[in-house]
């Protein structure tokens, strides 16, 4: 797993194993520890040939190693981030000794990545508070951060501890996934350790880390009959899904530009098109036009290229849309003729939704008419149409919402109602 992060961010990672596993997604059955002097004389022999800019220390198998490790890290002028691993997820015993030697070793690391339950097993204590008093006591002005403190069903809780600073907490939501996971803290003290060499802020880098291992979890999948480990390699998949987004709207609107009368179809709102990645979960990440799409003389023009989170409104149609069908992620906002529906509805899936059913305490949520008008619209025919449209309301302007597979799909299908209603 810490081979896998350094490479996904483009690091060169070199791992000295500590210990043979014998383990499948259903358990650790089997735990061989490597002799210590094999571990000391394999690190000794990297940091003899090659610049190593940081350390990041994990599962040792054995605290009798943390002795030997001290001594080189005396010497060593680079953050290590140490992740003391004491049990498996399915909860197999990895580390054996006496766990003061870990503590011992911390007081040569930049920071240590507990989980909550770890920090109790190291200083013997239950609770939180109790164990950062006891790693105090013990001359350790090492930082501390404590992932999943606190954890509850919807959110998870981080504590980030400084020497001579307030401590930080920190919520962010809970991934669910079908099972437990395996990984995650392995990932997440791997990208802190890079985060950490390019940023030199700890909180920032905590950030930047725990969002990498956020996004391996979202993209997670089941590989055996047990746990689910986390994928660091999902975050360049997202990178490149939203090149590919960014690429396909701006290539949609040279097309748009081209087609004859299209200025035609934008409404007095103007327009947007936007475009989702795959599993888009929010409005980030679903790229759209910052200004939207105008009228200029006999033509369109954009104020601005395409980025994520421009978009609110058609944003929302797409996300809606995805939970009923993943593929139609794109969508764009067209003027509203009620003459036209008709002949549209001859040549696409068409549905609609009337703003005056929608239910009051909805009114009141700022955007959250066109979530609930979508989802009538699909649920009226079961299926994602083509085209969804509303005939508008007090203050606001009847409108038809063009959807596709991609921005590409969109505009092959207004090129078609182009031909349609004005040959």
């Amino acid at each position: 797993m810490d081979l896998k992060v350094f490479s996904v961010l483009g690091a060169y990672g070199m791992a000295v194993p500590t210990a043979l596993t014998v383990q499948n997604t259903q358990g650790v059955f089997k735990v061989e520890a490597v002799s210590t002097a094999l571990v000391i004389e394999q690190i000794k022999k990297v940091l003899e040939d090659i610049k190593v800019d940081g350390i990041k220390i994990g599962m040792l198998g054995n605290t009798n190693l943390a002795k030997e490790l001290k001594k080189i890290l005396r010497s060593f002028e680079g953050p290590v981030v140490m992740d003391p691993v004491l049990k498996s997820t399915t909860g197999t015993s990895l580390t054996r000794g006496d766990f003061k030697a870990l503590l011992e070793l911390a007081k040569y690391c930049t920071v240590i990545t507990p989980n909550i339950k770890e920090v109790l097993q190291l200083t013997g204590t239950n609770s939180l508070k109790e164990s950062v008093k006891v790693l105090r006591e013990s001359s350790l002005n090492t930082a501390i951060i404590v992932t999943g403190a606190d954890e509850g069903k919807e959110t998870v809780t981080d504590w980030i501890f400084e020497a001579g600073k307030r401590p930080q907490r920190f919520c962010h939501t809970k991934v669910k996934l079908s099972n437990e996971t395996h990984g995650t803290g392995c990932a997440f003290s791997s990208a802190l350790l890079y985060y950490l060499l390019n940023t030199q802020d700890l909180t920032t880098a905590y950030l930047k880390a725990r969002d990498f291992v956020v996004t391996g979890l979202k993209n997670a999948f089941k590989v055996g009959k047990g746990i689910v480990p986390v994928r660091p390699e999902a975050n360049t998949e997202r990178d490149a899904q939203r090149y590919r987004v960014i690429k396909n709207l701006s290539e949609a609107f040279d097309r748009l530009q081209q087609l004859p009368k299209m200025h035609k179809l934008i409404p007095e709102v103007q327009s947007n098109l936007a475009e989702a990645i795959e599993k888009a979960l929010d409005i980030s990440d679903v790229a759209a036009f910052p200004g939207r799409i105008v009228r200029f003389k006999n033509g369109i023009k954009t104020l601005g290229c395409p980025e994520f989170g421009a978009s609110n409104h058609v944003a929302r149609i797409i996300l809606t849309a995805m939970k009923y069908d993943p593929q139609k992620r794109a969508c764009m906002n067209i003027r509203y003729r009620r003459e036209w529906i008709e002949r549209l509805m001859k040549h696409f899936v068409v549905s609609s939704f009337d703003r005056r059913e929608e239910p009051e305490e909805l009114k009141k949520r700022e955007g959250k008419t066109l979530d609930w008008g979508t989802q009538v619209a699909i649920e009226k025919i079961g299926t994602v149409p083509d085209i969804i449209y509303d005939e508008g309301d007090v203050g606001k302007e009847p409108m038809i919402r063009v959807l596709g597979n991609d921005a590409l799909d969109v505009v092959n299908k207004i090129h078609r109602i182009l031909k349609i209603i004005a040959p």
